[in-house]
């Protein structure tokens, strides 16, 4: 990768942090859409485009992995974090990301890109939707079953779309567990771990051997971006957490949920037909 790519990777970085931070959004909705874009431009068509969608979603899991670690030890150190859950939660993930990642080296390049332009619809929806309250108060349900079932269910499409899966667990865990609104964020955070440590591992083994896989490349994962991407968005999250205290983001939340949509609708709309194939 050139240094001029690594600069780019290491501002993109920082704005993925920031706005993770202040408007609550996973960086994974934000790291596979520039993957999509980086990837042929620093290998300019002598790698598989096929190959490249995988390596975008690999990519941005393995940047995930670091961040969340380091977002759920703060919320660990706060006592945030629902252990038992978390426990469930983190096994089902690790199970369910391991076949999503392995799933999603089989898939269509273009089915994946229509897969993700649905998710990226789904994200802005949330994003103006999301109140993360209940209606009324509601004591804790469901035991270690549900947890991980939930956990794996997340894991999977999580590792295949190359995402945390907040999108996922949080409505999981607020309206099926009920969990304390306290610890749901630092639970979440925590199964994102677990789930993205799982499909970035699966993603390395599986990619070892594939045919068409770029210099660079550890396995689907392209080091070079990880390196690059992972320092700002970490250091940049507690940037856009404390900006979110300081500022009025209804409005940038709206705008920002329109431009994933319109972005997830075209996403849809060009490989849609790849995804319908599947069915």
């Amino acid at each position: 990768m050139s240094p001029a790519a690594f600069a780019l990777c290491l501002g993109f970085g920082v704005l993925v942090g920031t706005f993770s931070g202040l408007l609550g959004l996973g960086g994974g909705v934000l790291l596979v859409p520039f993957l999509y874009w980086l990837l042929p431009q620093v290998f300019d068509g002598s790698a598989d485009p096929e190959v490249l969608t995988v390596m975008a979603h690999a990519t941005s899991l393995s940047v995930i992995v670091l961040a969340s670690s380091s977002g759920v030890w703060a919320y660990h150190r706060k006592d945030a974090v629902a252990r038992p859950t978390l426990l469930a939660m983190g096994l089902g993930a690790v199970v369910g990301a391991t076949l999503g990642a392995r799933a999603a080296t089989e898939v269509p390049a273009g089915a994946l890109k229509a897969g993700f332009g649905v998710l990226l619809v789904a994200a802005g929806l949330r994003l103006v939707a999301d109140r993360r309250r209940r209606t009324a108060a509601a004591p804790p349900r469901g035991g270690w079953g549900l947890a991980a079932a939930g956990g794996a269910g997340t894991g999977f499409l999580a590792a295949l779309m190359g995402v945390g899966g907040g999108i996922l667990a949080i409505p999981f865990l607020i309206y099926a567990v009920r969990l304390d609104l306290k610890k749901v964020a630092g639970t979440s955070l925590g199964m994102i771990a677990f789930g993205a440590t799982a499909g970035t591992l699966t993603y390395v083994l599986s990619g070892l051997g594939a045919q068409g896989r770029p210099a660079g490349a550890l396995g689907y994962v392209f080091l070079p971006a990880t390196l690059a991407l992972a320092p700002g968005a970490v250091a940049a999250a507690r940037l856009g957490a404390w900006l979110n205290q300081r500022m009025d983001v209804r409005l940038l939340r709206r705008v920002f949920a329109l431009v994933l949509v319109v972005l997830g609708l075209r996403l849809a709309w060009l490989n849609g037909t790849a995804l319908a194939a599947l069915f």
